[in-house]
């Protein structure tokens, strides 16, 4: 399933800016970023839509574990990213 990603996110009563940048990979070695202080999302624009949607969700899981002092490892990102992915995957319009 195809959803538009925003450009704005809130989480936790904040507005949090997702934007594409076109040198995060070449520059950094990344398909997304989040500068979780900043309220930042940065995804990599030369990423196909499904790796865009993955990197979308893994990063705004970081963002909501900032803000919601989850204190999340990098490993239960990466595994609740693929979960969330697998079910965003099967939502359907009505």
């Amino acid at each position: 399933m195809e959803f538009d990603i925003p450009k704005v996110l809130r989480i936790a009563g904040r507005n949090h800016r997702v934007k594409f940048d076109v040198a995060l990979s070449s520059a950094h070695s990344l398909k997304g970023l989040s500068e979780l202080d900043k309220g930042i999302i940065s995804i990599d624009a030369s990423l196909s839509w499904e790796e865009r949607r993955r990197t979308f969700i893994h990063e705004t899981l970081h963002q909501i574990g900032y803000m919601y002092d989850l204190k999340l490892t990098e490993s239960q990102v990466k595994r609740l990213t693929h979960g969330l992915s697998e079910v965003v995957q099967q939502l359907r319009d009505p």
